[in-house]
């Protein structure tokens, strides 16, 4: 296996990776030369020898105050491996005391491997040349047009001589010509674009949607530099921290409401992120991304909304203002995106009002990652379940997942039929009716198991082991039910509502069946008819079957498609 060689880069300090005002002097004196006001050889640079020119150069190179924005990008790719980066600056010697300070900046930051100064005080060009050879950089940062022009004479094709040109010069015919720092690094092979991702949860937590996001920019983490913004929904969590190569942010918030956050703090974490950032993808539904949405499209970056569903409230006042401020959300994040990704067209367009959106529209159906078995729990849970039925519930315990209407057609089957609910044991503003619904089930825990918290493995491990998996939901809050895939790529047969969106692994694969929304009796006809299924039990024809449907491989190039397409 060939281990990846990171580029080696140049830098200039001046004018690169330091910005002078001062500069901005330099279209003058080159219309100057140009009209022959100010006489020189060719490529003949002054070398300061008297006492007062080397004052004046030293004050006029004093002027090089600010560091460029540009160099935390330089930092993050030589961390990540990217590139090897070197300061090759043509200052004289006697500016040794003056760039020395800023190499030693430099270096506490470990940014670059080497620092180099001109001090044989040799002309600016032909040490550049030289240091180009001797190091074998690929490519050079530099800001001088007539030394550019030089460079990229010498070199030709052999190395990239990028220029970071100026308003005035900006007209001059150059490949390889840019107008800051910031924008050279897309020039760069491999350059991975930066991505800004908004969700107010994420890992560690745990629903469908969350699990969806995580998996998706975790496959995708190879391509883009990505961070993620998401609040820190419980004090025992990091800050920030990297995990499966995306860099997390968890910001604060005041209080919790509603299960959304009230967080006047996000609105810095927003406008901080963005500045550098190529690219916004926003999960939605959410009232908290609005103000980022609404910087990002001032500040001209391409968004993309991941639209997973609508939100449903029960009746009051307060839950009313609560769905009108969520339905204003969703159509300032369908005006200001550039795509939207939908899970199901199926669950999308029985929204009349979200028709006019379609030429944004790209339907892409859930990621599900292949994950290995953990065998020790599989051989347990084996034994554990032994000549039983096992109907399957994984999810949140929620209000809207009709867990009531399973507990009731559960009864109505043979006592051989176990209830398996696995899923996340606290979910945030979900603990109430959980309380419960283990209430209604002490007089059927015989029949009732629960698999709390389970990693992915074991989740896997448990899907084969099902009989059935029942994804009983009675509101348009789910959209697709990522689930049904994980278990069909088992091999194991569906129930599900018959709700758009849900119903669409079903109706494709043909692996299960529907039934009627809160209808205990339609849900209970629709187990005992897919156990009965002789087709449905011969789990290497159905993966054979969904194999041909689905895809997670494909997932993720569409994903990747849609966002090089904006």
């Amino acid at each position: 296996m060939s281990i990846k060689k990171p580029i080696r880069v140049g830098f200039d300090l001046d004018g690169v990776l330091l910005y002078n005002p001062v500069r901005i002097v330099r279209p003058i004196i080159s219309l100057l030369k140009k009209k022959k006001i100010i006489q020189r050889k060719e490529m003949q640079f002054f070398v300061p020898t008297r006492k007062w020119e080397m004052i004046f150069w030293r004050l006029f190179h004093k002027t090089s105050l600010f560091v460029s924005p540009g160099i935390k990008e330089i930092e993050r790719l030589v961390k990540a491996g990217e590139i090897e980066a070197y300061v090759v600056t043509a200052r004289f010697k006697y500016l040794q005391p003056d760039t020395q300070y800023w190499f030693n900046k430099f270096a506490k930051k470990k940014i670059f491997k080497t620092c180099y100064l001109n001090e044989k005080n040799e002309q600016p060009h032909l040490f550049k040349a030289r240091k180009i050879d001797e190091l074998k950089l690929d490519y050079f940062v530099e800001d001088n047009w007539d030394i550019v022009q030089f460079l990229n004479k010498k070199f030709g094709q052999k190395k990239k001589i990028f220029w970071i040109t100026n308003l005035v010069d900006n007209k001059k015919n150059y490949e390889y010509k840019f107008l800051s720092l910031q924008k050279i690094f897309k020039s760069l092979p491999n350059y991975k674009p930066k991505l800004l991702f908004f969700s107010p949860y994420f890992y560690p937590h745990k629903s469908g949607i969350t699990q969806y996001s995580l998996k998706m920019l975790s496959e995708i983490a190879n391509k883009y530099s990505i961070t993620v913004l998401s609040f820190k929904f419980s004090a025992r969590l990091k800050n920030f921290e990297y995990f499966n190569g995306l860099k997390i942010i968890r910001m604060p918030f005041l209080f919790y409401f509603k299960k959304g956050f009230i967080s006047f703090q996000s609105i810095i974490y927003f406008f901080k992120n963005l500045i550098n950032t190529d690219l916004v993808v926003v999960d939605y539904p959410n009232l908290e991304g609005l103000p980022l949405i609404i910087f990002a499209k001032l500040m001209r970056k391409k968004i993309v909304t991941a639209f997973h569903c609508k939100i449903q409230f029960e009746t009051g006042l307060i839950n009313y203002l609560i769905k009108k401020l969520l339905e204003f959300s969703a159509l300032v994040h369908l005006d200001l995106s550039d795509k939207v990704a939908v899970l199901a067209d199926d669950y999308f367009y029985q929204f009349s009002s979200y028709q006019k959106y379609s030429p944004k529209i790209k339907e892409i159906h859930p990621h599900f990652g292949s994950e290995k078995k953990d065998q020790l729990f599989f051989k347990k849970i084996k034994q554990q379940k032994k000549k039983n039925i096992w109907l399957g519930f994984v999810g949140r315990i929620a209000s809207e997942k009709g867990i009531e209407t399973l507990l009731k057609a559960l009864q109505k089957l043979p006592a051989n039929h176990q209830l398996i609910i696995a899923g996340p044991s606290l979910v945030t503003g979900e603990n109430e009716y959980r309380k419960k619904v283990l209430k209604i089930v002490e007089n059927q825990s015989a029949r009732i198991i629960f698999f709390n918290d389970l990693n992915n493995n074991k989740l896997v491990s448990l899907f084969s082991l099902l009989d059935v998996l029942i994804l009983p939901s009675e509101k348009h809050t789910e959209a697709f039910g990522i689930v049904q895939l994980e278990a069909m790529e088992q091999g194991i047969p569906v129930v599900a509502s018959n709700l758009p969106g849900i119903r669409v692994p079903v109706l494709k694969t043909g692996l299960g069946m529907l039934f009627k929304p809160k209808d205990e009796f339609s849900l209970y006809k629709a187990i005992k008819q897919t156990l009965d299924k002789r087709q449905l039990k011969d789990k290497t024809k159905n993966i054979k079957k969904f194999n041909q449907i689905f895809s997670s491989k494909e997932t993720v190039n569409q994903f990747l498609d849609l966002l090089r397409k904006i």
